[in-house]
């Protein structure tokens, strides 16, 4: 477990959170050394939308999306 995003490897992290009504809080960051990139603001969204969300982003390899949280 991370205490921080700067304690966290490099790559695409999405935390995710349970926000009840069949929604996920979440968000969309990619971390390369110190600097953390917001690639989707956080939002409550239903999680096939925020899904394709990230799909609409070419440069996302969802095979290396590290998902964290309970969502």
């Amino acid at each position: 477990l991370f205490r921080s995003a700067t304690q966290a490897p490099d790559g695409w992290m999405s935390p995710m959170i349970d926000a009840r009504r069949d929604q996920i809080f979440a968000a969309l960051y990619h971390k390369k050394g110190e600097v953390l990139e917001v690639l989707i603001e956080e939002q409550a969204e239903f999680p096939e939308k925020f899904i394709q969300k990230m799909k609409d982003l070419p440069q996302i390899d969802f095979q290396k999306v590290t998902y964290l949280g309970s969502g």
